[in-house]
């Protein structure tokens, strides 16, 4: 218990509560009727980011390198993506491996994939062969796509799978040859650290551009981009039925427990996380975000690309991150919005070019991904206020399974130190004990989770699939976490550890870190 029987038993008196937090879900007193009532948009993933920016197509969508993109030209080279994928023989319910950072050539790939009911099966580029074998059997892709430095890799790991053929793709895709030249002879600002910073990792990208055609030289099964993207002899693209069933990603667990397990996503679970989000963060079209989260994790996925693209945001692509140069990211893009993990942000809080900067322009901070401490949650928002940033700190939790956000602290009272969130509109979530029976206030146990935005399983793999969820004597299903927490009388979820990590006693006495 994190208070006395006593103390509770006053709380629950005074708010008029029955004692049951899942029956009372006194969380929902923040929300209005009309986000409450959110619908769950039963579509495409990207009929849905259509819709969202049909009237303002003229906004720009994409800013990689200094090159922008209008949300004309992203739908406009989605279409024609989709169109190369069914060109390669890409069929509706195949799944393509994309192993590849966070560019627009990703962006287009996995929506085009989307566009013809095709799956993107999103990997960590950087992943072992062995576990890159594992990924390419397991969701049985006959196309992969990956970045340049990689190619060696998912060529040794496709050997003993289905994959024939591995589109080789530059981090300079997007690049004519003059402006490929162009960022060559650029000339960096700043402190002598961050312009040798910046200067490494563009020379680490720049390296793929001169020995591209030696490097992945010999095999049939390469394709180089350039081969790819042509657009001669390409299929007509007809409307494919939009199938609620249908895996539009597949994203890895960790694998902190055993063997990674691939969950799939539907386009309707993202659909329905990102317009909660969009609704409850007041999003605006034309504000930019510091894209810096990789494609193949889902807060990255969905939190990142699916809802900043819903959103109508510019999205400043960051192919390759380093907390090194984050403080000189967010100084020289002066971006609206960043996310990232609490960790992360310490880099730009340390820097000295930051300490003098008006940081007015950001609006929403947003940590996601761990566990923020209350000592670390007032030094950023104290940093915040000294930099005249008109915002105080986001935080956001939840897991990949229930498309990367469940619960959030978007509004100033429910902006707690220390606490998790609070359940996004639709979505309910209680405390349970091993034997399934519902903690009451403050009592530490188990988050469940029960929302719309769940994953549909773990790909091929029923057991884990049927061990994830639970579904009680009423037939609502919910979706065991692993996590520890509790939850207040206002509603608000803490996090307090893994579940893994408690610790039972010899007399059967759960004892949990925290409390040590």
């Amino acid at each position: 218990m994190i208070k006395t029987e006593e103390e509770i038993k006053r709380e629950i008196e005074e708010k008029k509560l029955t004692g049951i937090p899942s029956i009372d879900r006194p969380y929902r007193k923040f929300y209005t009727e009309k986000e409450l009532g959110i619908e769950v948009p039963h579509m495409s993933l990207t009929d849905y980011i259509y819709e969202q920016n049909k009237d303002r197509m003229n906004l720009n969508a994409l800013r990689y390198l200094e090159k922008r993109t209008t949300y004309e030209q992203l739908f406009d080279n989605i279409e024609k993506t989709s169109k190369r994928f069914k060109k390669y023989g890409v069929k509706e319910n195949d799944y393509v491996a994309l192993a590849m950072p966070l560019t627009p050539e990703l962006i287009y790939m996995l929506y085009g994939l989307d566009n013809i009911g095709a799956s993107a099966n999103l990997i960590d580029p950087r992943v072992p062969d062995e576990r890159m074998q594992y990924y390419l059997n397991l969701a049985e892709s006959k196309l992969g796509a990956i970045i340049q430095n990689y190619i060696p890799t998912m060529r040794r790991a496709s050997k003993g799978t289905g994959l024939e053929r591995i589109i080789d793709v530059s981090a300079f895709e997007s690049l004519s040859k003059e402006e490929q030249s162009k960022l060559l002879n650029a000339n960096f600002g700043g402190t002598e650290k961050t312009k040798m910073v910046l200067k490494i990792a563009r020379d680490e990208l720049l390296n793929n551009l001169h020995n591209a055609k030696s490097k992945v030289a010999g095999g049939s099964k390469i394709v180089h981009y350039s081969d790819f993207a042509t657009d001669e002899d390409l299929p007509d693209l007809s409307k494919v039925p939009y199938d609620p069933n249908r895996t539009s990603v597949v994203e890895y667990t960790s694998g902190t427990t055993g063997i990674p397990k691939g969950l799939e996503l539907t386009a309707s679970a993202m659909n329905v996380t990102v317009a909660q989000l969009q609704m409850i963060n007041d999003a605006q079209p034309g504000e930019t975000i510091l894209a810096i989260m990789p494609p193949f994790i889902s807060y990255g996925a969905v939190s990142g690309i699916h809802n900043s693209l819903a959103c109508g945001f510019e999205m400043i692509l960051i192919s390759k991150f380093s907390t090194d140069i984050f403080a000189q990211l967010v100084k020289k893009y002066k971006p609206n919005n960043i996310i990232c993990v609490p960790s992360m942000f310490q880099a730009v809080i340390n820097d000295p070019i930051m300490e003098n900067e008006d940081a007015s322009y950001i609006k929403r901070l947003i940590f996601g991904g761990d566990r923020t401490i209350p000592e670390y949650e007032r030094e950023v928002n104290k940093w915040l206020r000294e930099h005249n940033a008109a915002t105080t700190l986001i935080k956001g939790g939840g897991m990949a399974e229930y498309s990367s956000c469940a619960f959030e602290t978007p509004y100033e009272e429910t902006k707690k130190e220390g606490i998790y969130g609070i359940p996004l509109p639709l979505v309910d979530a209680k405390i349970m004990k091993d034997d399934h029976t519902e903690c009451g206030y403050y009592e530490i146990g188990e988050i469940y989770i029960s929302a719309p935005q769940q994953m549909k399983g773990y790909l091929n793999n029923p057991k884990e699939t049927e061990g994830f969820f639970y579904v009680d004597e009423e037939g609502k299903v919910w979706g065991r976490s692993g996590d520890l927490g509790y939850v207040d009388t206002d509603g608000a979820f803490i996090h307090t550890a893994r579940k893994k990590h408690m610790i039972v006693r010899p007399d059967g006495h759960n004892v949990f870190p925290n409390e040590i």
